[in-house]
């Protein structure tokens, strides 16, 4: 009877396997149902070596509201609202690699890091907070879908602070390719010898 007991675990180790870690089995057994993953594992790059002291200063709590944010993420129990809490993690992340990159573009997003994370962050902790109560009042609903819409709201706001900062990069590269081109015709408009063509 042990030994049966054995092999009988054995073989169906698999399909316990799939059922409680979502592997895929060796036959057809249909996996558990996953929820959706958060970010991309990637691993964020420090801060360049070489930044001003304030801007890491800021910018290093900005990284760690991300994170928090991501930890909340994975706490919201609709589907919907946890993609797009991941999206605003993604747009908040870029905002942030980019003025790492760019120290000198703090003032374009000044609105993000002083209010917009912040507010943010609140929303996303209340909703979490109010949604785990078991039986939530008629109040409690209404604050729990104005949230909801709310986060549409963070997005927009999240994607006009991104376009603000990259809009300093489009400048940048306008007036590198505005002094390229006046380059050439300069150059074309003389000669070696500096006579005009």
């Amino acid at each position: 009877v042990a030994a049966i007991s054995v092999a009988h675990a054995l073989y169906l180790r698999p399909y316990y396997r799939a059922i409680m870690f979502g592997d895929v089995p060796p036959r057809s057994l249909p996996a558990a149902p996953q929820p959706p993953p958060l970010l991309p594992a990637t691993e964020r790059p420090a801060l360049p070596a070489g930044i001003d002291a304030n801007a890491a200063g800021v910018l290093q709590p900005a990284r760690d509201q991300v994170d928090a944010l991501l930890k909340e993420a994975a706490l919201v129990r609709k589907t919907d609202v946890r993609e797009q809490v991941v999206e605003l993690c993604r747009t908040a992340d870029q905002i942030v690699a980019e003025l790492a990159t760019h120290p000198r573009k703090l003032d374009a997003a000044r609105g993000f890091l002083t209010y917009y994370l912040d507010a943010a962050s609140r929303i996303i902790e209340g909703y979490v907070y109010l949604t785990g109560r078991s039986s939530p009042s008629p109040d409690i609903e209404k604050t729990v879908d104005r949230a909801e819409d709310s986060l549409r709201v963070v997005q927009k706001a999240f994607d006009r602070q991104l376009a603000n900062v990259l809009e300093d990069r489009a400048l940048d590269l306008d007036s590198e390719i505005e002094l390229l081109e006046r380059t050439v015709r300069s150059e074309t408009m003389y000669t070696g010898t500096g006579e005009l063509e």
